[in-house]
């Protein structure tokens, strides 16, 4: 799932976690390529957001490494894990915008954080970034004052302000009405062929993969089961991707999932 020619932006190498003494990574690999979306997908409580959180280095793997732009991001430390993670853009599923802050302080804080100086020229950068998302006229307003995806979009906006190489999303259509989720897949698409990055999906949502991937990999017991372009995916012949994507409750992920529901909640 990487362009020709190029190394992978993103790598996840035999990947293994445990949390709460219960296996949730159990040997993933996956490669992302500069300029292309992959969505993970799966159930709930399958490992998806534990994935995204190896890959921005919020967690650290009990075994294997991750690689962001070739530099292993799993054995980094300090000042040299702070300078990968700039290039690391991330949109969480609740935007987690301060709510005390306007939208123009919300985008700028990360560009004032690292030092981005005078003050003018980060506000300056920010206002750029909310007109890449459609959101200028707003910069005075509260996230407070905004509907459920205009805070997305804010969070979008800052997470692109630095100019990341890479884009990571968690469950970015979620709690959105349809119209509203399929801007957020406009924006997704548009920022990937504006900004060249690599860009991590974790979504339920198959809609929204086929509609935005590159590439789908289905996790599933910890493992990454199926991967491929969307035709293929959605043309797999896999029980496990069949009984997911058609949204059956009767198959061979129906035990797993329930077990997995009871631990995780």
């Amino acid at each position: 799932m990487e362009n020709a020619g190029q190394g992978p932006a993103i790598e996840a190498i035999n990947l293994h976690k445990s949390l709460g003494g219960r296996p949730v990574l159990r040997g993933v690999d996956l490669r992302i390529g500069a300029g292309r979306t992959v969505c993970v997908v799966g159930c709930s409580g399958c490992g998806k957001t534990t994935l995204l959180r190896h890959v921005c280095g919020l967690l650290k793997p009990d075994a294997g490494r991750v690689l962001i732009g070739g530099r292993d991001i799993s054995a980094a430390s300090g000042d040299e894990l702070a300078a990968i993670r700039r290039n690391i853009g991330v949109l969480f599923q609740s935007a987690a915008l301060l709510g005390s802050l306007t939208v123009l302080e919300n985008v700028a804080l990360p560009l004032i954080e690292h030092g981005v100086r005078p003050l003018a020229k980060a506000r300056e950068i920010a206002r750029e970034c909310l007109r890449m998302v459609r959101l200028e006229g707003y910069e005075s307003y509260m996230p407070s004052e905004l509907s459920g995806g205009m805070r997305k979009r804010v969070g979008v906006a800052r997470a692109i302000v630095e100019r990341p190489g890479i884009m990571l999303y968690d469950e970015p259509t979620s709690g959105l009405d349809p119209v509203t989720g399929a801007t957020i897949l406009e924006l997704i698409r548009d920022l990937r062929d504006r900004m060249n990055v690599a860009s991590l999906v974790i979504t339920h949502d198959m809609e929204a993969a086929y509609r935005i991937a590159d590439g789908i990999a289905m996790l599933h017991e910890g493992r990454i089961v199926e991967s491929g372009p969307p035709d293929a995916f959605r043309a797999s012949a896999n029980p496990v991707v069949r009984q997911f994507v058609e949204g059956r409750s009767e198959g061979p992920m129906s035990g797993a999932h329930a077990a997995g529901a009871r631990r995780d909640g």
